[in-house]
């Protein structure tokens, strides 16, 4: 039995698509992205940390057979996830000079940290988990070449927050430590507006220089307290704003 498919014919086909992609206009576009993000819960919750007595100095001191070995740790510790920040658009063209964008974001993956020192005998610790996920809709106005155009549309956030606590005691020969966790899941209502640059503009492919900023209804994070010491953090408003400058790369269909 012959093959249907070879080697020919799948060239001939990809030459074909390509041949129609340059007489036909391409009404529909899907890019991936990524680049630089700021803005996000991280730099809000280390304020936060800071002004609510959570930004000490943690030192630990170990002597072994006369060698000492001293250790400081500088609260609040950011640290950020491994994911890469990025997004991923699909378009639609209305009319000439219009697209309609859908879009899906990784905004935000990271934890803060926070330490504080009470007292002589007690260490409190305050660990903030936050990971950000957006959909956004942005009608876009292009100009007549097509290769630059602004936009705004709603977004909404998907706003992970995990809270975990730790108080301990100091005493060697009569240690206790006391842990607890909150987990929250927020939606986020917001609005986004974007910029484009279309620096590279082929029939088939293309790609983007991005500019986005989004402003989003803050969330209150819930109070976190130890019952059994006198750990106390209160409730703040976190998560309100970003922006990026994003290189994309996609294909038009």
């Amino acid at each position: 039995m012959k093959k249907i498919f070879n080697s020919r014919t799948i060239i001939a086909c990809i030459l074909l698509i390509l041949a129609s992609s340059k007489v036909n206009a391409q009404k529909n576009y899907a890019s991936i992205e990524t680049g630089y993000f700021f803005g996000g819960p991280s730099k809000q919750i280390a304020n936060e940390f800071k002004k609510n007595g959570f930004g000490d100095l943690s030192i630990f001191n170990l002597e072994f057979y006369g060698i000492v070995i001293d250790s400081k740790t500088y609260y609040p510790m950011i640290s950020s996830g491994s994911n890469i920040k990025g997004r991923i658009r699909y378009g639609r063209e209305l009319t000439k000079n219009t697209t309609l964008e859908i879009n899906v974001s990784l905004l935000h993956k990271g934890e803060v940290k926070g330490y504080d020192n009470a007292n002589i005998e007690e260490d409190h610790y305050i660990n903030f988990s936050s990971r950000v996920t957006a959909l956004s809709a942005t009608y876009i106005l292009n100009n007549t070449k097509k290769n630059s155009g602004i936009g705004i549309g709603p977004v909404m956030a998907l706003y992970k927050l995990d809270i975990t606590q730790r108080s301990s005691s100091n005493d060697i020969y009569n240690y206790t430590s006391n842990t607890s966790s909150i987990s929250h899941t927020h939606i986020q209502p917001g609005l986004t507006v974007t910029g484009l640059w279309r620096f590279v503009n082929k029939p088939v492919y293309f790609m983007d220089l991005r500019s986005d900023f989004i402003m989003f209804s803050p969330v209150k994070a819930s109070a976190v307290s130890g019952k059994e010491t006198n750990f106390d953090f209160p409730s703040v408003k976190i998560n309100n704003f970003y922006s990026s400058i994003t290189v994309s790369a996609g294909i038009k269909f």
